[in-house]
C-alpha cells in the first residue's frame, strides 16, 4: 500500500509523461503549426525532467562524490591528546519573538554523532565550526557544542568557531583560532561535502585526515531507481551544490 502511494505521489513522473505526450503530439502535428515548432523543446524538457528526477542519476552523482573519501576504520587508531577533531556544522534557524532559535539539521546530527564516536576512540579536542545566527546571538556550532556536553564531553575538550558562514571560512577561521597549536586534524563532515572541504584545507596548508559520515549513495538499486521521484530532485540539488561549489572555489582560488 505504501509503495503504491509513493508511486502515485511521484509528481515528476506525471510531468515527464505529460511532456512526452506533448512531444509526440508535436512531432505528429501539421507542419507550420505552433505545436510543431515546439516539438524539440518538449522533447528536451521531457529528457531534462527525467534526468533531474530519476534516482539512478542522482545516486550515481552522489556515489561519485562520496567514494572519493571512503569510510575510515578507526578501531586501530591510538588515542592522543593532541588530536583535533574539526566538525563542520549544519543546521538552520527558526525566527521567534525573542530572536533566532538554532536547529541542528539532519546532516548536523550525523556529523555530531561521527565526531563523538571519533573522540571516544582517539581522544583530543572537538571543535565545532560555523553557522552564526543572523543577529549573531547564537550559532549552530554553539548548539552542537552544547549537545556534545550533554553527551558527556568535558568543556576542556570543546572549542567553537562561530563566525564562519561557508566551508572556506570554516577552515580559514578555525586555522586562525588555533594559531598553529594543534597536532593531527581529523576533518568530520558529510561524505558528499568532503572533497571540497579537504581541498580548502590543503590550500590553507592544513594537513587533515578525512573522516566522512552521512553517506547517502545506494550501493545497489532496483527498477524503481529508474522511475522519477520527488526526493531525487533534492538529492540532485545537493550534488549540483557541491559540483558548482567546487568550480566557484577554483575560480576564487580557494582550492
Amino acid at each position: 500500500m505504501t509503495g503504491l502511494l509513493h508511486l502515485f505521489l511521484r509528481f515528476p513522473l506525471y510531468v515527464t509523461i505529460l511532456l512526452l505526450v506533448l512531444a509526440i503530439a508535436a512531432y505528429r502535428a501539421a507542419p507550420g503549426t505552433m505545436l510543431r515548432r515546439c516539438r524539440h523543446l518538449f522533447a528536451l524538457a521531457a529528457v531534462t525532467v527525467y534526468l533531474g528526477s530519476a534516482p539512478v542519476v542522482s545516486n550515481a552523482l552522489t556515489r561519485h562524490l562520496e567514494e572519493q573519501y571512503p569510510p575510515v576504520d578507526i578501531k586501530t587508531v591510538a588515542r592522543d591528546d593532541d588530536n583535533l577533531i574539526l566538525v563542520l556544522t549544519a543546521g538552520s534557524f527558526r525566527r521567534t519573538t525573542t530572536g533566532y532559535e538554532p536547529r541542528i539539521g539532519e546532516e548536523g546530527w550525523e556529523r555530531l554523532q561521527a565526531g563523538l564516536a571519533l573522540h571516544a576512540q582517539i581522544g583530543g579536542r572537538l571543535i565545532f565550526a560555523g553557522a552564526p545566527s543572523p543577529d549573531g546571538a547564537s550559532s549552530i556550532a554553539g548548539a552542537m557544542a552544547e549537545m556534545a556536553r550533554r553527551f558527556g564531553i568535558p568543556d576542556r575538550d570543546i572549542l567553537t568557531e562561530d563566525r564562519s558562514t561557508n566551508t572556506y571560512e570554516n577552515i580559514v577561521f578555525t586555522k586562525a583560532l588555533l594559531g598553529g597549536a594543534y597536532g593531527s586534524v581529523w576533518l568530520v563532515t558529510s561524505a558528499i561535502r568532503m572533497p571540497r572541504a579537504v581541498a580548502v584545507a590543503a590550500k590553507q596548508g592544513l594537513q587533515t585526515i578525512a573522516y566522512p559520515c552521512d553517506f547517502r549513495g545506494d550501493q545497489t538499486s532496483t527498477w524503481w531507481a529508474w522511475v522519477p521521484a520527488n526526493h531525487s530532485t533534492l538529492a540532485l540539488e545537493r550534488n549540483l551544490h557541491e559540483i558548482v561549489g567546487m568550480l566557484v572555489y577554483r575560480v576564487r582560488n580557494w582550492v
